[in-house]
């Protein structure tokens, strides 16, 4: 654990942990916001590493530029992974990965926006592209929650909110709209 935390290690801080998020939250939010979300689970995560491991950085940055700073974030979690004999794939292919599925999803969305008819194909690559990206985050999280499940039933905690119930709402009826068909 030595190895991520930035500040004074003290064994047993409760505070060296990440904050539990169900898994069906991460699928659903990233999924209904076609990986808006993604942004906001890895400004967490930075914050987190900020306030709590002692991390000198910018969360807002990190995560708006996450393509590129996942390649510092998924090493950090295999730290904080192994330190709790949690295996995890690769993190540098992971970052990989989901760095060139999430340019190939941006060069799709730019080239099917002026588009008047939907172009099946791409939808379908661009779905599959936002799965796997998803599913990158969706196994991270499910390990910290396992980690905190097991080690530290204090962690904080990002329950499923009202205000996710709004947004959820808000983009499915959006999602859902993109896809009628325009007369």
């Amino acid at each position: 654990m030595e190895e991520i935390v930035k500040k004074e290690y003290i064994e047993g801080d409760e505070t060296l942990v990440f904050a539990s998020t169900s898994v069906v939250k991460v699928v659903l939010l990233s999924l209904v916001t076609f990986g808006f979300y993604h942004i906001i689970l890895v400004f967490s995560y930075w914050k987190q590493l900020k306030n709590n491991f002692g991390h000198k950085v910018s969360p807002f940055w990190r995560a708006l530029f996450l393509g590129f700073s996942n390649f510092a974030l998924f090493p950090i979690f295999e730290k904080y992974l192994n330190h709790f004999n949690q295996k995890v794939f690769n993190p540098a292919a992971l970052a990989i990965i989901f760095f060139f599925c999430n340019g190939a999803n941006n060069k799709i969305s730019i080239k099917t926006m002026g588009m008047t008819e939907i172009n099946w194909a791409l939808e379908i690559i661009s779905w599959v592209l936002l799965i796997v990206m998803t599913i990158i985050f969706a196994v991270f999280q499910n390990k910290i929650n396992l980690i905190n499940e097991l080690n530290y039933p204090q962690a904080p905690k990002n329950p499923w909110k009202t205000s996710n119930t709004v947004w959820f709402v808000i983009c499915f009826l959006l999602l859902s709209i993109g896809y009628l068909p325009v007369e």
